[in-house]
C-alpha cells in the first residue's frame, strides 16, 4: 500500500514537472507577429496590415518577430517590461500618443511584452507590406495647419492633430495611401474639399485606411479633446 502511494506521489511530481517544462517551452518559443494572440490583424491589403495590440494588466505576449517596416502609435498609458530575445528585460513607461517606427533593415526584432502596470496596454501598428516605390518629394503640411509632424522617413510621414472642443483644423491635403488612427475620441464635423460635411463619432483605437489622397477640414463639435495621428504611406 505504501509502495503504491509513493508511486502515485512520484507520478504526480513527474507530471507536474513535465507540465512546467511544457509551459516554459511555450513561453520561450518565437512566433511571427501575425501568430501572436495579442496582435490582432484588423485590415490587410497589398499596402498595409493594420494590427490592434492589446495586453491586459498582468498578461504578456509570446516572443514574436517583427520582420517588416512597422509604424505604430500608443493609445493608452501603460507600464511594460520589454524583453528583447537574448537580453535582460527592461521596464518602460508608455505614454498615450507616443509614435514610433521599426526599420526592418536593422534586422528582425524579437521581443515580448509583459504588462506590469495596473492598466491595459493598447496600440495600433501599421505593417508596411508594399515595396518602397520612389516618389517625387512632397512638401509637408504647412505650419499653422494644426497638423504637427511626428514621424518622417523614407516609408512613412506622420502628423498629430489635437483639437479641444470647438477648435477647427483648416483644410489639409493628405497624400494616399494614408491611415488615420484615433488616440483620443469624440465627435467631429468633417468637411471634404467639395464642401460636403458629415458628423463622425471617433472611438479610441479606431482607424481608417484611405487608398487615394484626401482633402479634409475638421472641427471638434463634441465635449472631449480629440487626438488623431495621420500616417501618409510612401
Amino acid at each position: 500500500m505504501r509502495v503504491n502511494l509513493l508511486a502515485l506521489l512520484l507520478s504526480g511530481v513527474l507530471a507536474l514537472a513535465h507540465a512546467q517544462m511544457l509551459r516554459a517551452a511555450e513561453d520561450d518559443r518565437i512566433v511571427p507577429t501575425r501568430e501572436e494572440a495579442h496582435h490582432v490583424g484588423k485590415l490587410e491589403n497589398q499596402t498595409v496590415r493594420i494590427v490592434d495590440v492589446e495586453i491586459p494588466a498582468g498578461d504578456r505576449t509570446l516572443f514574436h518577430e517583427h520582420a517588416v517596416d512597422y509604424a505604430y502609435v500608443m493609445i493608452a498609458d501603460a507600464k511594460l517590461s520589454n524583453e528583447v530575445w537574448g537580453k535582460p528585460a527592461k521596464d518602460i513607461t508608455i505614454r498615450s500618443g507616443d509614435v514610433g517606427y521599426y526599420r526592418s533593415a536593422q534586422g528582425p526584432y524579437i521581443h515580448r511584452f509583459s504588462n506590469v502596470g495596473e492598466t491595459s496596454f493598447r496600440a495600433i501598428g501599421i505593417e508596411l507590406l508594399a515595396p518602397l516605390t520612389p516618389k517625387p518629394a512632397a512638401e509637408p503640411l504647412p505650419q499653422g495647419s494644426g497638423y504637427v509632424p511626428v514621424l518622417d522617413n523614407e516609408r512613412v510621414r506622420g502628423y498629430r492633430l489635437v483639437l479641444e472642443p470647438g477648435e477647427r483644423a483648416q483644410l489639409a491635403a493628405l497624400r494616399g495611401p494614408s491611415v488615420r488612427v484615433v488616440v483620443g475620441g469624440g465627435e467631429i464635423e468633417q468637411t471634404a474639399d467639395e464642401g460636403t460635411a458629415e458628423r463622425v463619432e471617433l472611438q479610441a483605437a479606431a482607424f481608417e485606411y484611405r487608398e487615394k489622397p484626401v482633402n479634409i477640414a475638421i472641427k471638434n463639435v463634441g465635449k472631449s479633446r480629440i487626438e488623431i495621428v495621420e500616417f501618409e504611406i510612401r
